[in-house]
């Protein structure tokens, strides 16, 4: 499946590095420390700056088992029960940036952006159900007592997947260059025992930033974040008005979300490195940059807290 993406078209032609990849610019140490840069290298056509089009460059790949599970209203009750395990694979999940796509990273290699999707979510199981509860009863103990129903939603979603923060300027200089992903540290945990023993929903320390003028190898979408959990209840009590109309019954609701008042998370900041070109030192190909103290730290919540509403309805 041929899907849009965006790329530069008149990228700078790379070399092969020292590092043996190929590299973009070439860090230039100027009088001025605050000036040090990444030159970027001749562009494929000089003479035109850089060119964002539009392609279909990308290809995207979903596998899921799904299941439901459904009771019709007898008894008093019905209730429906899904889940769904999935994995979507992708290199582009969109083509503009409200979509949730963006830029291609890697010019010459869209293959290097192939992750998990955007809104990829390993489970997410839902549970709904209605069920009117038994109280039978005539003239005014019936009005009081009668028709009573209760009716529920819970709701798991897997947490949704992230990409370690980019490092502005370290590729090159010049219009259309893509902030790169830092290199992967291979062998390194994400995240046995580093959120209880720091607080981080990541560690950090698996990452160091890649040679000036290089893409970094760590993955796209390659962090997953918090999941999300909910429940939302109701009670409805209806009296039917039968002197005014067979139709004519008022209605109290009283409406509960988030009823356990359980906070479902933000994904934390990828960002493990701010760029500090000033600071570096061309023999150092890890120099040129700061660590970011808000790294992994979940900061916000998804949901809102407890939320209880009464009502009264007019239905006719």
């Amino acid at each position: 499946m041929h899907l849009p993406a965006q790329k530069d078209f008149n990228y700078p032609v790379p070399f092969p590095g020292p590092s043996g990849r190929p590299t973009f610019g070439v860090f230039t140490v100027a009088s001025n420390p605050a000036n040090n840069a990444v030159v970027a290298n001749q562009r494929l056509n000089p003479a035109y700056a850089y060119l964002q089009m539009m392609d279909a460059l990308a290809d995207s790949h979903y596998h899921a088992l799904q299941t439901s599970l459904n009771h019709r209203f007898s008894s008093g009750w019905q209730a429906q029960v899904s889940y769904t395990w999935s994995k979507s694979i992708d290199n582009g999940s969109g083509a503009y940036g409200l979509d949730g796509g963006g830029l291609t990273t890697n010019p010459t290699d869209v293959d290097a952006d192939r992750g998990l999707s955007n809104f990829s979510r390993k489970h997410n199981f839902r549970v709904s159900g209605i069920y009117d509860l038994p109280f039978k009863a005539n003239g005014v103990l019936g009005q009081v007592a009668g028709g009573w129903q209760f009716t529920g939603a819970y709701t798991y979603l897997s947490g949704a997947p992230f990409s370690v923060g980019t490092i502005a300027n370290r590729v090159h200089n010049s219009l259309g260059a893509h902030a790169a992903r830092p290199d992967a540290i291979a062998g390194c945990d994400l995240y046995t025992g580093y959120r209880q023993l720091h607080g981080l929903w990541f560690n950090p320390n698996c990452f160091t930033p890649a040679p000036f003028g290089t893409y970094g190898n760590a993955g796209r979408d390659s962090i997953i974040g918090p999941n999300l959990w909910n429940m939302d209840n109701s009670l409805t009590k209806d009296w039917k008005v039968g002197r005014i109309s067979e139709q004519f019954r008022v209605q109290f609701r009283a409406e509960a979300f988030n009823i356990l008042n359980h906070p479902s998370f933000q994904n934390p900041s990828g960002n493990v490195f701010n760029a500090n070109l000033a600071a570096a030192n061309p023999a150092v190909p890890a120099s040129g940059v700061s660590p970011n103290g808000s790294v992994a730290r979940i900061t916000a919540t998804n949901s809102q807290p407890r939320q209880i509403q009464l009502a009264l309805k007019i239905v006719f």
